[in-house]
């Protein structure tokens, strides 16, 4: 929600290939026509990927 924090822990996603092909079919479904799809798909975007999980207490 807008304003509000969370503690979290940002994951590095590697070597996960089903995951990255997953990611990959989903932004072709959404960003098929965009003139932006390829370079979401390019390996700097690819290896940027994270999984965003809730900071355990």
């Amino acid at each position: 929600m807008d304003g509000e924090e969370y503690d979290v822990i940002f994951q590095l996603i590697e070597n996960d290939f089903a995951l990255t092909e997953k990611i990959d079919e989903a932004y072709k479904e959404k960003y098929g026509n965009s003139s932006y799809l390829s370079p979401m798909l390019g390996k700097g975007p690819v290896s940027a990927t994270v999984k965003v999980s809730p900071r355990d207490e």
